[in-house]
């Protein structure tokens, strides 16, 4: 993972628990390191999920909201870090700017080589929004929910509910493989 991801894991711990929990979680981590992370250089995955691991541990703090945090300030960081107005563009709606955010991530991967950024799709579902997410990295949709949240009331001054409704490899219900088998033949 870029850099940039640890260190806003590293700006939300410090800016909410300070400095002292930030060197506890990195020893925990076992990240030893002086200084901040580069937010051009790449890191390994591991270091990534150790400290989000450690930070669950010191702060005793579950995981989903810790990585629902981190979603928020993510998006803090990138606006403090001048893609404001790029976010802003993306769409004067919440699923707008989420059908557009895999066009930022092609842009972005010309700044950052071998990025390996997440994909987005959305679909609607009895009036509700379904946004389909893939990443090749398990178990960090939360920061996705911190994102969106995030995204919806700071750029489209709206508040939005969100629910996990599947994660790969889930068992299909009898309910989605008919949706699948209609979509199927229409395509046909």
């Amino acid at each position: 993972m870029y850099g940039f991801v640890n260190y806003a894991l590293e700006l939300l711990v410090l800016k909410n628990f300070g400095e002292e929990i930030w060197d506890q979680i990195k020893k925990k981590a076992m990240v030893s390191m002086e200084g901040q992370f580069l937010v051009r250089q790449t890191y390994d995955d591991e270091i990534t999920y150790n400290l989000i691991g450690a930070a669950v541990e010191i702060l005793n703090i579950p995981a989903d909201d810790i990585l629902e945090l981190f979603g928020k300030t993510f998006f803090e960081f990138c606006q403090d870090s001048g893609y404001d107005k790029i976010l802003q563009v993306l769409g004067a709606t919440p699923r707008d700017f989420l059908q557009n955010l895999d066009a930022l991530h092609d842009h972005l991967g010309t700044l950052y080589p071998g990025m390996r950024a997440p994909s987005f799709r959305c679909t609607e579902k009895d009036g509700s929004l379904l946004l389909h997410y893939y990443s090749e990295r398990p178990g960090l949709e939360h920061i996705v929910i911190g994102i969106v949240k995030a995204v919806a009331s700071k750029l489209h001054g709206v508040e939005v509910e969100i629910e996990i409704v599947k994660r790969k490899g889930d068992p299909i219900d009898e309910e989605d493989r008919t949706d699948v088998f209609t979509q199927q033949q229409q395509q046909q």
